[in-house]
Formats: C-alpha cells, structure tokens, sequence
C-alpha cells in the first residue's frame, strides 16, 4: 500500500517568518523600554531639582517657587509642559506622609505657597507626567509610555531643637555689641573666630560647607559643652558665606559664642548662643577676610520650632 506524502515544501520560510516578526517585536519592545527608562530618570532627576529648589524658594521672602521648578525643568531638557503640579504641605516623618495644604501652583498661576494656612509647611512636592513616544513599538500598536514621577523636598529647619552653624565666635568680639548693632569679623577685627566640630560627622575638608549652610542639629551641643577646633583657611569660610548671600538665606542664624580660639588648643568651650544675620561679605581673601553680621540676640537657645531657617535638603520620592 503506497502512502502519499504531502508537499511540506515552504513550511520553514513560514516558521522562520513568524520567528523573525517575534524577534522584531522582542528587540522593538527592549529598545523602547530602555528609551523609556532612561527618559524616566531624566524626568525623575528633573522632578528632585524642582522639589528641592522649591522648598528653598518657600522660605524666601518673595518666592518664586513655579519659575524655579521650571527652570529646573529646563536645565534637564525636560519640557515645562510636563509639570502636571507643585504643591506645598507638611510632611511628617513618622508615618511618611506627605499633606498637600495648597492647591496646584501651577494651575493657579502663584508663584508662592500663600494659600497655605498651615505654619509648619515644610515640603514641597513636585509631580511629573510625560507620554513617552514609542520608537518601534508603534508598529504593534503601542503609540506612547505614559510615565508618571514624584519627588518630595522636605526642610528641617536650622534653628529647631539643637540646631546649630559650625562657626564659632569669642565672646569678646561680641563684649562692645548692644543687641540690633552690626559686628564684623574677620582677621583684623577684635575677638576671634573659628570653625567647630559639631556633630557625630566628620566637617572635615569639603564637608563643611554644606553644615554651614544647612545647620547641624546636635542636642549634645549646650552651654558649657567643649568642642573640638576645625582647621581651615578663611577664604573658605569667606566664600561659603558669600554662597549663604547668594542663595538668599542672609536670615537669623544661631551660632555658639565661646571661649578663646588659639594657636595649639584643641577645643574651646560654649558659653552661650547667639542669633546673628548676615549682613555683607566684604572681603573673602586670606588676611583680608571680613563678613558683617548684625546681632539678634544674645544668651538664646535656640528654639523647638518657628522663625526661618536653612532647610536641610532632603530627597523624599514617591
């Protein structure tokens, strides 16, 4: 008995086509995904910018803090257009909790979180969204990735509990200053100043700078407490005053007065807390450095909560 067998010619041409648009379709949907990705962080590190820039801008006297995100935005080459909102609220970290107590910024057109009731407003947050145009994957019929981020600027004031600028000042530069009076310190001026070990971080070398500007909030640092001495040059804390001046933070500052800086001792000792403002930076320049300040007050502790001060940055993402 004879068997007919069937004309199998032209089956792997088939096979083979079907495998092919499967493998087209595989590397279309990885190459768009990682385009997305990479997309995402941009948009994600755009959104951390304009958070964080925000909650700096709250605390000044006239924010600005919609044109700050978008200039942000900007800076990396993400659309304005993208900004879906800035709100203003409270963030509370012990159930990470984020609580909007204004209503979009950007559809209101305010540049300032003024609708806000709330005097704890301590963050700011920023969200995000973007449709993600598909390179390959249109030809399956996926036309864009909607993509959606949000970023949390949180701000731990400076003058809460124990919180403090690493710069000392000796009591004698203050003997002949009446509260409301400005004083200059600098190294032809009467009375010393120096940089101050505070906190369990070493504020060593380039670490520094970003206590001066943000606080350091140690409760070990009380009256009659030691500290240890930081060496430097005073350029350096000359120039980063002249950054505190141009962020726009020339606001009331606490800083430790204490006994005398000198050559060979290792720490000096607090005798009590001043509230001082910057007023000018006049010169930053080695023997020549001079920065003016004005007192606020003298023989304070610095308080639990209230006033303005430099927010400590702070990453919050959603």
């Amino acid at each position: 008995m004879k068997r007919k067998l069937k004309n199998e010619s032209g089956s792997v041409l088939v096979f083979l086509s079907v495998s092919l648009l499967a493998l087209v379709g595989f590397a279309a949907l990885s190459i768009d995904t990682g385009y997305s990705y990479f997309n995402r962080l941009k948009i994600q590190k755009a959104s951390d910018s304009a958070s964080l820039l925000g909650v700096l801008e709250v605390q000044k006297t006239t924010p600005q803090v919609i044109s700050k995100a978008q200039e942000m935005f900007t800076a990396n080459s993400v659309s304005t257009s993208s900004i879906h909102s800035v709100q203003c609220g409270v963030y509370n970290v012990s159930n990470n909790i984020f609580n909007p107590c204004s209503i979009n910024l950007v559809t209101i057109d305010k540049e300032s979180c003024n609708s806000c009731s709330n005097p704890t407003v301590n963050a700011v947050r920023v969200i995000a969204k973007e449709t993600l145009p598909s390179l390959f994957s249109s030809v399956f019929g996926i036309t864009g990735i909607p993509t959606t981020v949000s970023s949390i600027a949180m701000a731990r004031f400076s003058n809460s509990s124990g919180c403090v600028r690493p710069f000392g000042i000796e009591s004698i530069a203050l003997n002949n200053v009446s509260t409301g009076s400005n004083f200059t310190v600098g190294t032809n001026s009467p009375g010393n100043w120096g940089k101050l070990q505070i906190g369990p971080d070493d504020l060593g070398g380039n670490r520094f700078e970003p206590a001066m500007l943000t606080g350091v909030c140690d409760p070990s640092v009380v009256v009659n407490s030691k500290v240890d001495q930081i060496t430097g040059n005073a350029q350096q804390t000359g120039n980063i005053f002249q950054n505190i001046q141009a962020a726009g933070f020339s606001e009331k500052m606490f800083v430790p007065v204490t006994t005398l800086f000198g050559n060979g001792k290792k720490s000096v000792t607090i005798l009590s807390f001043a509230q001082i403002s910057l007023v000018s930076v006049n010169n930053t320049h080695g023997n020549n450095f001079s920065v003016t300040f004005k007192l606020d007050a003298i023989n304070v502790t610095p308080p639990v909560s209230g006033g303005t001060g430099v927010p400590v940055r702070r990453y919050l993402k959603s």
